[in-house]
């Protein structure tokens, strides 16, 4: 299971609104493939790269992240594995 850290989500969610004011449906292709990108994710999750440590909008990544590109947008999903 992928849990989102609260802040992330609710950058998820302005980007899907951004989206939609630009062109009705965009926002839902955004979170169509968020879902894609995250099934790949918990599928194979040590197949992603590392991240580059940087600020991106409201949240800082750390170099022990990986990270995914989300193909409709030019962001990436960046996140850490926690043991279960």
């Amino acid at each position: 299971m992928i849990a989102f850290h609260p802040s992330a989500l609710a950058e998820i969610e302005r980007a899907r609104d951004w989206y939609d004011q630009k062109r009705d449906g965009l926002g839902v292709d955004l979170v169509d493939e968020v879902e894609r990108v995250l099934a790949l994710i918990e599928t194979a999750p040590r197949s992603f790269p590392r991240a580059r440590e940087s600020r991106l909008a409201s949240t800082t990544i750390s170099s022990s992240a990986t990270s995914a590109p989300v193909e409709t947008s030019p962001g990436q999903l960046a996140g850490r594995l926690l043991r279960r």
